[in-house]
């Protein structure tokens, strides 16, 4: 057993015991990977009848950019029963890839919609 006075001068064993972790970066990993997050609250899963239009608006406006589709505005209005989804789009522009993104977007973001009406105009309509 070796006592303190043989340890180097300046040194000191709880010196060591300072720099040396705890836990081994292994041990932490396995850990963390372990650990599973609690669900974060999902602002787009509304109960039936309630919908912040002007949220929709913003992200399915967002999601459409996201996807490289051009369009010029997004308008939200909401009734007792029913949503209803204006999409304005430059002229010249085909209207069926962003009806189907439109449809399959609200129907995976809003499980709890009752019902919505999709319209889309181009801008030369307008």
């Amino acid at each position: 057993m070796q006592d303190s006075s043989s340890a180097p001068s300046g040194s000191h064993p709880l010196d060591v015991m300072a720099i040396t972790p705890a836990v081994s970066a292994a041990a932490l990993s396995e850990k963390e990977s372990t650990a599973t997050p609690a669900p974060a609250p999902n602002e787009i899963d509304t109960p039936s009848g309630q919908v912040d239009t002007v949220g929709l608006e913003t992200r399915l406006h967002a999601h459409l950019n996201s996807l490289g589709m051009s369009v010029q505005g997004v308008e939200v209005t909401s009734s007792d029963d029913r949503v209803d989804v204006r999409v304005v789009i430059p002229a010249g522009i085909p209207s069926m890839p962003i009806r189907d993104a439109i449809d399959v977007w609200l129907v995976e973001s809003y499980p709890n919609l009752d019902a919505f009406l999709v319209e889309i105009e181009s801008d030369e309509e307008l």
